[in-house]
Parts: structure tokens; C-alpha cells; sequence
């Protein structure tokens, strides 16, 4: 990794003075945003292979970055804005990529300042998407006519950038360059905002301040409205929230497909009554070509401190914890044996990880006072690109099955899914498995990263062919979890010669999606070659429908149940 800092005498700062007509500053900036991009050009080299042909860029300073963005476009350009380029240093060190510094533009930076944080997004946003070339003066041009395309660039694309003006220009920024990186629209959540818009999108990114009990509404709100958008109860579109105590924290998050593709393994900490799931876990890495460790405590809860805890959180990897926890710790038990806080965790660099969890209420925002002291956010802040946990309780003790899904939500990763993707998978199976629940009252799994992210696929343990209406499922390689996707619509029938299986299952607008996973398999094992699984898709009853049909019924019979009991004889007129 290099660092090259463009210093403030490589780009000097250029300001209007009241001796300079109008056209001397305009060419003037003109120039200067010519020199700045030139000097970019030349100076960001990236080192590795891997990352060939993008360059990162780095800056305390707002308005030197603004010019940068039409790169950010063409895809050869990344971005972060940080409070704290030392802080920066020591998350990044680790990257394989070449990070460049550009000098402060405070002339610059206290004149955005002053403006509407709500036209600032869409300005930015537009002239990025417009102009092959862009500087602050184009965007003060643009501010007082966002009007004109706000409703264009707030529809028709397959993802949406979900923002709170609220928050403030920074925030403006992060959400204009995250639209402009993933080909996004725009919505500003507190200014004339339509739940409607989501209806038809893929992903949504909410670009957000922290999620503490002041403004956890937010996550709840949208909860309910991708809950209720349509007819049914389950989530059609899959979405994830990029923020963190620092502002850099979710620009680090966006670089997630440039830094992680392959993770290099899997790492995890489980209570003792979580284990036969844990193996299962760890068997399903071992299946996908990910190197998998995962620790317990012995019987005197000595042997996992705070200390070995934070040498197990190493970068580019898959993190599993199955913990007792609250949003401000993880413990072997529910009282006593803290192993994660936020200050273990600040003493790790973590760049590249995800984090899995099967803990309890460790996003339970409403109990969040302080930030800084949530064990998701210093995650986020030690460089994780994203953190998957719960709002409510979990449990799997003693079982097979854990109500987060672990095994399966790994499963779903390494075989190409998308972030966001699993995570509704699981909360849409939550749903289901509520029977009676409101969506948002079962879906407990949130996703604290970009929704869009895709790890490289990797091969299932087990195909999938259909015949004459049955799917077959033919097992390749030992394993306790499956899953499948097949196109009607219906109650799954399962047909197999293991005991002690557990399923699950919803229906969406793709037709059916299909869990299936061991239990009790200390004596009948996991699922392995030569295994019979068949699965039969039955059409469902849709009992509303049938209902006036029902209720006909139900009046013929006590009619002719009267009928029956009247005496012989007995004559009744109309």
C-alpha cells in the first residue's frame, strides 16, 4: 500500500478577491479544477494487479473531491471523505491498493457549508451524471434549479439511495457518490418522499447517521413499508444500511467489491449449547473452500478472554459469532464473561470482514444511547464491510437450527447471493414462520453494509434437477443444508430417507424458495451421497377465496340441521 499526498503547494488555492471581475474567476477555477484533475491523473497509480485501473482518493476536504466525481463514473475512480486522515491511515494500511491524499479546499468547504443539503444531493448527483467535467462553481450554478430533475434522477433505476437531509451536507455527499458508484436513483426520505417508488426497485441503500434511540424510527419505518407495499407480508426488495461513528466508515463500506471478493476464511466464537449448529457452520465453510475455526469456552470459561477474542478478528474474513448480546456486548453468559465490547474491538483491524451473528438484540437500536460504545458500529469503524445481526432474541440452544439462519445465510453467500439477498431470504422464511405476525413484527435480521455486495460464487454440494413436476436433489458432497428455488408457486412436499429433518419455506412473485437442513444428527448424520430428496410443489389454498363458498356451506348445514329438529308436522309459512 503507498500513500501520495498532493500538498497544498503541488495545487495552490485560488480565491476571488474584489479586484477580480467575474470571467477572471471563473476561468480561473476553471483552470484550477483542470490542474487538480491533471495532477490526479498523474499521480494515482494503483500498485496491485488486482485492483488495476482504479484509483482511491482520499480527503478531508469536501470540495477537492467534488471534481473527482465524473471519474467515479467512468469506474476508474473511489472516494473517501474523512474527518481524520490519520485515523484513515491505520484502517487502510492493509489494503493492497494505492490511496492518494488531495489537499484541503477550505475556501471552498465554507461556502458548501451554506447550502441545502437536500439540493446539494441532487446537484452533485446531476452534474456527476451530465458534465464530463465539474467543479464547486458548476454546482453553486445547478443549486436553485434541482427542481428541474429531482423527480428524474428519484425513478427508473433498478437500485435506490435512500437519504435524511437532516443529516447534513456530509451525508448529502456520501448519498450523491453512492447513487453515482451503484447507478442509483435518489430519495430524500424527509422531502415530499413516495414508499411507492421502492415498489418495482431491486436494492435500496440507506445512507444514514447512526441508529441510535433517537432516530431508530428510521429502520422501523422502512421495515413497515417494505412489509406492506404489496398484498403479501414478506419483503420483496433487499436493502442495507452504510454508516458508522465516522464518516469514512461507510466510504470504506462501498469499496467492498473493489477489497473483497473471496474471503480468505472463517473464524468464529460459540456458546457451548450452540455447537451442533456451530459445526454445521463450519462444515458448510469447509464445503465452499473457506478454511473455518470456531472457538467454545471450556467448562470454566477461562479459556476466551477479551485478549484472544481480538487475535481471532483478522481482515478478509468471514466472522460467526453465536453469543449472548445486547447492542453493547457479547458474554458467554447472559450476565457475567464479557468477551466483545466496542473498546476489545477498537483494538483490531478488521479491513474486508463480515460479521455474522446469532447473538441477541445487538441492533436493538432503541436501547442504543451512545454509538460509540454499539459493538456493530466499532466493528464498522474497525474496517468491516458489513455486520448482519439481530433487533430481537435469537436462540438455537440445544438444537440443530438457529432462528437467524447461520447455516443457510452462508450458504447463500458463498454461492453468489447477494448480501441484501440473504438477508431478506431469512427474514422472509422469519415471516412465514411467524404465521400471524406482521412482517415487520418477524423479520428480526438486519443488514448493516452495502445490499448489493457479492462475494465470487462457488460450487453447491448438491444439484438440482426437475422431472415431470418433482425436483430431485442429487448430494455431491456431504452436507446439513440445502436449499432451492423453483418457479411455481405452493406447499412443498418433501420425500426423503433422512429422519429428523426441519424445513421452511415462502412463496414471492419468483414462485417458491425451499430450506431443508438436519436435526439429530449425532446419530443420522448429514445429508451425503446416494441420499434420497425429492420435493413436490402442491398448489395452495387460498382460504380467502373460498371463504363465501364456506360460508354458504355453513348456512345450508344449520339449516338443515334446524330443519331436521323441527317436530313432524310442523309447518312454517313465509
Amino acid at each position: 500500500m503507498i500513500w501520495r499526498e498532493l500538498s497544498g503547494n503541488t495545487v495552490s488555492e485560488t480565491r476571488t478577491t474584489s479586484s477580480c471581475s467575474g470571467r477572471c474567476v471563473k476561468r480561473s477555477e476553471s483552470l484550477r479544477a483542470q490542474f487538480l484533475i491533471l495532477m490526479i491523473v498523474l499521480q494515482c497509480i494503483p500498485v496491485s494487479s488486482e485492483h488495476d485501473g482504479v484509483s482511491i482518493l482520499v480527503s478531508e476536504s469536501l470540495a477537492s473531491l467534488i471534481p473527482t466525481l465524473p471519474r467515479v463514473k467512468e469506474g476508474n475512480m473511489r472516494i473517501i471523505l474523512t474527518s481524520n486522515t490519520e485515523r484513515l491511515k491505520n484502517i487502510i494500511s492493509s489494503y493492497d491498493v494505492s490511496f492518494n491524499i488531495l489537499p484541503k479546499d477550505e475556501y471552498n468547504d465554507k461556502l458548501i457549508e451554506k447550502l441545502d443539503p437536500h439540493k446539494l444531493a441532487y446537484a452533485l448527483l446531476y452534474a456527476s451524471e451530465s458534465l464530463e467535467e465539474i467543479s464547486v462553481r458548476d454546482i453553486f450554478a445547478l443549486i436553485n434549479d434541482t427542481d428541474k430533475f429531482e423527480d428524474k434522477l428519484s425513478r427508473g433505476r433498478d437500485v435506490s439511495v435512500l437519504f435524511y437531509s437532516s443529516d447534513g451536507i456530509e451525508y448529502s455527499f456520501l448519498a450523491s457518490y453512492t447513487a453515482l458508484l451503484r447507478n442509483a436513483s435518489l430519495l430524500d426520505a424527509e422531502f415530499n418522499f413516495d414508499p411507492s417508488l421502492l415498489r418495482n426497485v431491486s436494492y435500496v441503500i440507506v445512507v444514514t447517521r447512526p441508529l441510535t434511540k433517537d432516530n431508530y424510527q428510521r429502520y422501523t419505518r422502512l421495515l413497515e413499508i417494505m412489509t406492506k407495499i404489496d398484498d403479501d407480508p414478506y419483503i420483496d426488495t433487499s436493502f442495507g444500511f452504510i454508516t458508522g461513528n465516522y464518516i469514512e466508515t461507510p466510504f470504506l463500506m462501498l469499496l467492498a467489491s473493489e477489497l473483497l471478493q473471496v474471503p480468505r476464511e472463517l473464524v468464529g466464537i460459540s456458546l457451548v449449547e450452540d455447537l451442533p449448529l456451530a459445526r454445521k457452520v463450519e462444515r458448510i465453510s469447509s464445503l465452499m473452500g473457506l478454511p473455518s475455526k470456531i472457538y467454545h469456552p471450556d467448562l470454566s470459561y477461562s479459556n476466551l478472554t477479551g485478549d484472544l477474542a481480538r487475535s481471532l478478528l483478522r481482515g478478509r474474513s468471514i466472522i460467526y459469532l453465536s453469543l449472548h448480546g445486547n447492542p453493547y456486548v457479547m458474554a458467554l453468559k447472559s450476565d457475567e464473561y464479557p468477551v466483545i465490547t466496542a473498546s476489545t474491538i477498537r483494538g483490531s483491524i478488521i479491513p474486508g470482514s463480515i460479521i455474522i451473528t446469532l447473538s441477541c438484540d445487538t441492533l436493538k437500536f432503541e436501547d442504543l444511547i451512545n454509538p460509540e460504545e454499539s459493538v456493530a458500529y466499532s466493528f464498522l469503524d474497525s474496517g468491516a464491510l458489513a455486520y448482519i445481526g439481530s433487533t430481537k432474541v435469537e436462540f438455537s440452544v440445544g438444537s440443530e437450527f438457529g432462528t437467524s439462519y447461520p447455516d443457510l445465510m452462508l450458504m447463500l453467500l458463498m454461492s453468489g447471493e447477494s448480501l441484501g439477498d440473504a438477508v431478506r431470504i431469512v427474514n422472509n422464511l422469519r415471516i412465514r414462520e411467524s404465521r400471524g405476525k406482521s412482517g415487520e413484527g418477524a423479520a428480526n435480521e438486519l443488514l448493516l453494509g452495502d445490499p448489493t455486495l457479492k462475494l465470487r460464487p462457488n460450487n453447491l454440494p448438491f444439484e438440482v434437477r426437475e422431472e415431470e413436476g418433482v425436483y430431485r436433489i442429487r448430494i455431491m458432497n456431504e452436507t446439513p443444508t440445502i436449499f432451492l428455488r423453483v418457479p411455481e408457486r405452493g406447499s412443498p412436499s418433501i420425500d426423503s430417507d433422512k429422519p429428523s429433518l426441519y424445513s421452511n419455506w415462502f412463496e414471492d412473485d419468483e414462485g417458491t424458495f425451499i430450506y431443508i437442513t438436519t436435526l439429530s444428527t449425532a446419530y443420522a448424520g448429514y445429508f451425503s451421497p446416494g441420499d434420497k430428496i425429492e420435493v413436490e410443489i402442491r398448489e395452495s389454498v387460498d382460504f380467502m377465496k373460498l371463504l363465501p363458498y364456506i360460508s354458504i356451506l355453513v348456512i345450508v348445514l344449520v339449516t338443515i340441521s334446524i330443519l331436521l329438529k323441527l317436530p313432524r308436522g310442523s309447518r312454517y309459512y313465509l
